[in-house]
This record gives structure tokens, C-alpha cells and sequence, in this order.
């Protein structure tokens, strides 16, 4: 009897483990190692963009992305994606002549009136 009760509970905790695995993973990125957050919905009220047949999401100064049926949440957006807005808090800075918008580790230059590029920072 008592080696049955060990058995299920090791196999009722193998599974919550694997659960929160899969939702907290991690990237290998050479030597730095990058936490993988999945959310069940986006927080609060957010703005959508497509980018490359996917379909981004902004929301509370931060990028997700859809992923198995969660939102996977980004350090920082694609570059190339481009959004008609910057967001809250950024800081301006000019290099060679052109104003870049940043703010964190993502930096926006903007392409026409209310349509900013996200780039890599030129500096």
C-alpha cells in the first residue's frame, strides 16, 4: 500500500513539473540563458500588429506573440516590425542626422508620420 502512495504521488509531481516546464523553458544563447515566459491571454488593454504572417501584441510596455495556445512574452519585438506608436517613457537621441525614439533595448526610427521601424541601435 505504501509503495503504491509513493508511485502516485511521483507521478502526480513528474506531471506538474512538466507543466511548469513547458511554460517556463529556457533559450540557450551561448553563455546567457533567457527565460521564456508563457502567458493564457495578454494583459489588460493591448494594441495588435502583424508582422511576417504573425500577429504581435502590446501591452504594458511589453511584446507577445502567439505560442500552443498561450502568448509567449518577448524581450524585445522583431526588427523590421513596424507600429504607429512608441511607447510611453521613450527617450530621443540623434545619430548622423536621423532621431531615433528608444526606450529599455528597443529602438524605433520613424518612417512616415505615425510609423515607426523597430531597428537596432545605430550607436
Amino acid at each position: 500500500m505504501k509503495a503504491k502512495i509513493v508511485l502516485i504521488v511521483m507521478v502526480l509531481f513528474t506531471g506538474v513539473t512538466m507543466q511548469v516546464s513547458a511554460q517556463y523553458g529556457h533559450r540557450d544563447r551561448g553563455r546567457d540563458r533567457e527565460r521564456v515566459v508563457v502567458v493564457k491571454e495578454v494583459p489588460g488593454h493591448h494594441r495588435v500588429v502583424a508582422y511576417q504572417g504573425v500577429t504581435y501584441h502590446y501591452a504594458d510596455g511589453r511584446y507577445y506573440r502567439p505560442v500552443n495556445g498561450g502568448y509567449e512574452r518577448l524581450s524585445a519585438p522583431p526588427a523590421g516590425i513596424t507600429v504607429n506608436f512608441v511607447p510611453n517613457g521613450y527617450k530621443i537621441r540623434m545619430h548622423k542626422g536621423v532621431r531615433y525614439y528608444y526606450r529599455g533595448d528597443v529602438c524605433y526610427r520613424e518612417v512616415r508620420p505615425h510609423a515607426y521601424v523597430v531597428t537596432t541601435r545605430p550607436w
